[in-house]
């Protein structure tokens, strides 16, 4: 079964988590966090169990394709990569507890990534969690996989490579045809983007003019004594 034909993928549970990331309810993210850092052995600490209750599957999106080929688990499990399958629950885990507590610190949205980085068979994973100030980037570094689904082009993601005679290329990303769905799930399930115009910045006036305040005159002094008659 020939692999990807290009390294760089965002899977639909990425985008999913995505969209939860751009507004997330405060109890909901916390009860996450404190699931993936706590017994992973809990039936309800499970990372499926985890992702399910954050909204990433239902009916119409079933958690088939995560359970089998990310997680490896039954029944029919096909894992991507069965020679490290522990290794990569545990860093998959890792992974979301750090996403989601700089998501709970900075409230910035997440930009989540699939970068195929090693060659087929290998047993390299890592995700890479970066904040930036203004988004959280969150990339899975992980082996080739294989393919068992037609190819198409995608929407989103441009790939510059050499093509058969060495020249330098820019085309689109080749992408598994059940990726990128016609609803585009992050645009179009959280609205149209709304700009605030900045507000001129303004620099503080004078302020009021201080009255002058009338000068007082003192009282004349009393001469000691009396006063001389006026002769007559």
């Amino acid at each position: 079964m020939p692999g990807m034909p290009d390294v760089i993928q965002k899977s639909p549970i990425m985008r999913r988590f995505e969209l939860f990331s751009q507004n997330p309810d405060a109890g909901t993210l916390n009860k996450a966090i404190n699931r993936l850092g706590g017994d992973k052995n809990l039936p309800d600490n499970q990372l499926l169990k985890i992702a399910e209750d954050l909204g990433f599957y239902d009916a119409a999106h079933p958690s088939t394709h995560f359970r089998q080929h990310w997680l490896g688990l039954p029944p029919n499990p096909d894992p991507f990569w069965p020679t490290i399958q522990q290794d990569v629950n545990d860093k998959i885990r890792a992974g979301m507890l750090k996403a989601c507590q700089l998501l709970r610190d900075t409230g910035d949205p997440l930009e989540v990534w699939w970068a195929m980085s090693g060659a087929e068979g290998t047993t390299e994973f890592q995700v890479s969690v970066t904040d930036f100030g203004a988004r959280i980037l969150v990339i899975f570094h992980t082996p080739m996989v294989p393919c068992d689904e037609p190819l198409k082009d995608s929407r989103y993601t441009w790939i510059v490579t050499n093509d058969d005679m060495g020249n330098v290329v820019t085309r689109k990303a080749q992408v598994p045809q059940s990726a990128e769905p016609p609803e585009a799930p992050i645009q179009a399930l959280r609205g149209p983007r709304k700009l605030v115009a900045k507000q001129p910045t303004r620099r503080p006036g004078p302020g009021p003019k201080k009255r002058k305040l009338a000068r007082k005159t003192k009282p004349a002094k009393k001469r000691a004594g009396k006063s001389a008659k006026r002769k007559r």
